[in-house]
């Protein structure tokens, strides 16, 4: 069956002469993920300190990376240079009708600009630091075959990491892609890594072959941590 057009076809077509390093802020990935991180800390403290995370079992996924896009959502001022749309559809890489296009867990889109163009994060929860298999199958089958961030050079993966240490997770990933991981000086301080691959580009499609990932570990139980060792501290 033949892809029928869509509007984004319509209204942001590209072609060979397309260049998302042209196309994208320089310091995309800067604002967008200080933002995502921001948010993140203000969810520790009033969502996941809360949680007992023994028996916190059903839709934890869906539940983490929900509640993260709210928090994210309280920090936009209307001046930010991108606007979060969660669960944003890829319609570039759908298949032919009636099939759905895939969706990104967060997908940042330029504001008043191009909103084929997506800057996306994908996430998964890490049950423990040794169980890699669904996110290093995000990065391989989404990003790297160009399924996923057909438009941008960049995109992010976060693990929410139950149980376990955010170093054990970094070595598996740089295990798995045969490749030293850097840590950005932007995010000194935090699990913050990245990664740089050469995407497989279908042929005659104007993406970007050269892919900066960015991994984000953010753990769980961190912020339980921080605040029982406060009211040690305090007694």
């Amino acid at each position: 069956m033949r892809r029928r057009q869509t509007i984004s076809d319509q209204v942001w077509s590209k072609d060979v002469s397309f260049n998302s390093l042209k196309a994208w802020r320089a310091d995309a990935a800067v604002v967008i993920l200080r933002r995502v991180w921001a948010a993140y800390d203000n969810l520790g403290a009033d969502v996941l300190n809360k949680v007992n995370w023994d028996a916190a079992e059903d839709e934890l996924e869906r539940s983490l990376t929900f509640y993260h896009s709210v928090k994210i959502q309280e920090l936009q001022t209307g001046d930010e240079p991108f606007i979060l749309i969660p669960e944003t559809p890829e319609f570039e890489t759908r298949k032919p009708a009636p099939a759905r296009s895939a969706a990104y867990d967060f997908g940042f889109v330029m504001r008043g600009g191009d909103w084929s163009m997506i800057w996306p994060i994908e996430a998964k929860v890490l049950r423990t630091d040794r169980k890699l298999s669904g996110y290093l199958r995000d990065l391989d089958d989404k990003y790297l075959k160009c399924k996923g961030a057909p438009f941008s050079h960049e995109g992010a993966l976060i693990g929410y990491l139950i149980s376990g240490s955010p170093i054990v997770v970094f070595d598996g990933i740089a295990a798995h892609i045969g490749q030293l991981l850097f840590s950005p000086h932007e995010f000194a301080g935090r699990n913050h890594r990245t990664s740089t691959h050469k995407r497989e580009v279908p042929h005659g499609k104007p993406y970007s072959k050269d892919f900066l990932c960015h991994h984000l570990v953010m753990e769980v139980r961190e912020s339980l941590r921080n605040q029982q060792s406060l009211t040690l501290a305090t007694r």
